[in-house]
């Protein structure tokens, strides 16, 4: 094991340990983050009118079967699920693997076209959720979504620069390139990241940085809601503590709001404003974190809290 550098003793009664470090080496000048981004996202107090509307989504898989694979019923994902999301605010969708969260949050960015029925409401503002795709780019625009896998949701043939620009390329026109050179070097400041990664490739960071960047692509395009499907189920724990501060320096800078869809209720309460609880594809209970985690009022939740490890303190 190799030793450590002495102490060294520096003007002023500091002192220094470090191999690098040499007495009267021109300190090295360290560059400041760039001002963060801020954009006119909405911002409420919760008793305004709701960001979304959801009411009675449901989404349907076909089930099909013999040699021709023909319709021959549906099966049920998504039964009637209704929520609201303020402004500049956190709704946390809570459930078991497979109760129909992730199907939830595809369905409301519009990921399950051609995949089975649903009804949803609307994003009130720049366009609808049930915008055709001829005028679907401001809906496009004002919502978002961050995947669970940052292994898996960054093309590894694209350039980190190239992926956060193919946003704004299709989303934000009237942006020129310097504009746009300019909004990715300030974004990824914004999300922890050097500004030389932009001309890296996804398979040379960690998790965690691949989470970051997936991040920075959906905050682009200034979004007015954002997705994160699981964005910290596939990430050390202390990664994911990283990434949860980052969504709430970004939510408290830019005033985007979550839907935050997660497994792991223990994390709710850090994250989130408002619980939706989900089992079999409905909503079994919703209401504000202290109402929920405080007085749970469906057996369910209370399994779901009775499944999160604590650690017991005996006295001495």
């Amino acid at each position: 094991m190799p030793a450590a550098p002495p102490a060294l003793e520096r003007a002023g009664g500091s002192s220094v340990r470090c191999v690098l470090y040499r007495e009267g080496a021109a300190a090295v000048e360290a560059r400041l983050p760039a001002e963060p981004l801020r954009y006119e996202a909405p911002r409420g107090d919760g008793a305004d009118k709701p960001l979304l509307e959801v009411r009675d989504l449901s989404v349907r898989f076909p089930i099909r079967k013999g040699l021709l694979q023909r319709v021959a019923g549906a099966f049920t994902a998504v039964d009637g699920v209704s929520f609201d999301i303020p402004s500049g605010r956190t709704l946390a969708l809570v459930g078991e693997s497979g109760c129909g969260k992730t199907t939830t949050g595809k369905a409301i960015v519009q990921l399950l076209r051609r995949r089975g029925d649903r009804r949803a409401g609307a994003v009130p503002g720049p366009g609808s959720l049930r915008a055709r795709r001829r005028g679907a780019a401001p809906a496009r625009r004002a919502v978002q979504i961050v995947f669970q896998d940052p292994f898996g949701s960054l093309d590894p043939r694209m350039r980190v620069f190239d992926i956060l620009e193919e946003g704004l390329v299709a989303l934000r026109p009237e942006l020129d390139a310097v504009q746009r050179r300019e909004r990715l070097h300030t974004l990824v400041d914004q999300v922890g990241l050097r500004r030389d990664a932009l001309q890296r490739y996804p398979h040379e960071f960690s998790g965690g940085q691949r989470q970051r960047i997936a991040i920075a692509r959906a905050l682009a395009v200034e979004p007015r809601l954002i997705v994160c499907d699981e964005p910290t189920s596939a990430l050390d724990v202390s990664v994911q503590a990283q990434i949860l501060n980052l969504l709430r320096e970004l939510q408290r800078d830019t005033g985007v709001s979550y839907l935050f869809i997660t497994h792991n209720i223990g994390v709710v309460e850090y994250i989130a404003d408002r619980i939706a609880v989900m089992q079999r594809g409905r909503i079994e209970e919703a209401g504000s974190v202290e109402q929920v985690l405080g007085a749970p009022r469906s057996d369910y939740t209370r399994t779901l809290l009775a499944a999160v490890p604590r650690i017991a303190v005996q006295a001495e």
